[in-house]
């Protein structure tokens, strides 16, 4: 039959016919191989199509969905294979024309909506239907930062009350007051290039070996100390002529030197703008010496610059320890890693944080070892990923619940018709949901929170009671159970959130910084900044103003 029509075309929709056909060659010998093989020379499967070239924005691949997406509709609404199988039955049980027409309709109509979808798909090439090329496009979830178009719809309701600064402003801020008044500066030029004041080395009181009161001038040293000066409407150049001597007490000879400013060419306000600048908006030592020059009129060198930033790190090294020990000695930890390129090699930055505190650490390799030391006497609860590494803390664990979200996200959009796993992801959202809707009312609390395990309860029987078949659903349900007791810790603790996107916020300021040093820092210059950054940061958790920081300090 199909042989009369000369070099036609066979459309058809997976391969289920061709594979009957090879099946009832193979039954009969090999008897109809010539007509068969034709068949199959002739045959297209529009179905491969929309695995490797096009993406309709359907639930499925399915001829149903894609041809109702595309404009084409059966006449018995909600008609579908299974039950086409219903309606076989009753006709050979009742012998019934209503359902032979039924079958035969609905057999008519699905060849009808596959010769639409090729026409479709033909309209699709000659751009007469609104799409978009899969080379603009990329899986938003596969990457750390940015929105997420979550696969399913509970998810990005959820995912919206975990962004930072929503949760310290309508959640963390019910639980503890953080608010400060920042106060800002804004800079100004002053191209007054002349001393601005005067400065003089005092004489010592009295000599230390002979108590003798009287010194006369045994060396005199004048010299300009460049610096800044911060004022109420801005920062202008500054510079001091300083007279240092140096005395010998008449009595003994002994010599005395009292100098201010010790062998220093740049006041302290200077060093305090250099810091801020390269740790506030991610300046290069580079640009930093540029600025100095355009701004102030001053010349300074890139070494000069380095060494600043080495020598206000070991400065702020016992606050860098300070800030470790107000984490551990808390009830909340966030933890996480991230790359770094030092000499053509990946190591790694560690963060440790809670609300009020960061800090960062460098690494050279992913193992935790060094955190079981930092991590013996905490004992709060720490919030991570599901690296394998943080499984042998003996400590109580949340497991970050944003992260299983885009987990889960991107299996749904590998494998979209996997039922399976569409049911274990609505069953998850729909349990989370409800918990999101408590915390967004009432904040993290303990109280309001306890009503949910009995739904996380509920949860647990449905997921152990749904038979899966797919490997892919039967390793998220695997690992549903595996993290049983640390996916909802946070429902027994006051202040304890369900997400590590606290700690994620802190990895994204040190990414803006890799950006552009990724690969040319050294170990050394490395853990300088991570010293001054952690520093930085806290303020910036804290509503202090880092330069004002600085300026306390010196």
């Amino acid at each position: 039959y199909i042989k009369q029509f000369n070099n036609c075309n066979i459309y058809h929709y997976g391969n289920f016919e061709i594979n009957e056909l090879k099946k009832f060659n193979k039954t009969y010998n090999n008897k109809y191989q010539n007509e068969i093989s034709y068949v199959v020379d002739k045959s297209i499967n529009i179905l491969k199509y929309f695995y490797s070239d096009i993406y309709p924005p359907t639930y499925s691949n399915s001829l149903k969905e894609i041809a109702n997406y595309s404009g084409f509709k059966w006449t018995k609404t909600g008609a579908s294979g299974l039950l086409s199988i219903v309606w076989r039955k009753l006709f050979d049980l009742k012998n019934s024309k209503k359902f032979k027409y039924r079958l035969l309709l609905y057999n008519i109509e699905d060849c009808l909506a596959l010769y639409h979808v090729k026409n479709w798909i033909i309209q699709l090439q000659k751009d007469k239907v609104e799409s978009v090329n899969l080379n603009e496009l990329y899986n938003n979830s596969g990457f750390k930062f940015g929105k997420i178009n979550f696969q399913i719809k509970e998810y990005n309701e959820i995912n919206k009350t975990a962004y930072f600064d929503y949760q310290r402003s309508k959640i963390y801020i019910r639980d503890k007051a953080y608010s400060r008044e920042i106060k800002t500066t804004k800079n100004s030029i002053n191209k007054n290039l002349k001393p601005n004041t005067i400065e003089y080395s005092n004489m010592p009181e009295n000599c230390l070996k002979c108590l003798n009161t009287k010194f006369y001038i045994h060396e005199k040293n004048i010299r300009n100390i460049i610096d800044i000066k911060f004022t109420s409407n801005g920062i202008k150049r500054w510079v001091i002529e300083y007279h240092g001597y140096r005395f010998r007490c008449s009595h003994c000879k002994k010599i005395y030197s009292f100098p201010k400013y010790n062998k220093k060419k740049f006041g302290n306000n200077i060093k305090i703008w250099i810091v801020y600048n390269y740790l506030t908006f991610h300046n290069s030592a580079n640009d930093i010496v540029k600025m100095i020059y355009d701004i102030f009129k001053i010349d300074i060198t890139r070494t000069m610059v380095i060494n600043i930033k080495q020598e206000y790190a070991l400065l702020l090294t016992p606050e860098y320890n300070e800030i470790l020990d107000k984490i551990i000695t808390g009830n909340l930890l966030h933890i996480d890693e991230t790359t770094v390129t030092i000499r053509k090699k990946k190591h790694y930055v560690w963060v440790l944080t809670n609300l009020t505190h960061i800090y960062y650490i460098y690494r050279e390799d992913r193992t935790v070892n060094f955190l079981k030391d930092i991590l013996k006497n905490f004992n709060g609860v720490m919030i991570s990923d599901y690296y394998a590494g943080y499984d042998s803390f003996k400590v109580k664990q949340q497991k970050c619940l944003i992260h299983l979200m885009r987990d889960i996200n991107d299996l749904i959009f590998k494998y979209k018709d996997d039922i399976d796993l569409i049911y274990i992801a609505k069953l998850f959202g729909d349990l989370l949901k409800n918990i999101i809707k408590t915390i967004d009312k009432y904040g993290l609390k303990k109280r309001n929170l306890n009503k949910h395990n009995k739904d996380v309860v509920l949860f647990y029987k449905k997921l152990n009671n749904y038979e899966v078949i797919s490997n892919v659903s039967k390793k998220l349900k695997d690992r549903f159970k595996k993290n049983q007791y640390q996916l909802f810790t946070f429902l027994h603790y006051d202040s304890i959130p369900w997400n590590n996107n606290n700690v994620e916020h802190a990895i994204k300021d040190f990414a803006e910084y890799r950006k552009y040093a990724d690969g040319i820092y050294t170990e050394v210059g490395l853990q300088n900044y991570l010293i001054l950054l952690s520093i930085s940061k806290t303020c910036s958790y804290q509503n202090k103003s880092f330069l004002e920081y600085l300026k306390d300090k010196m």
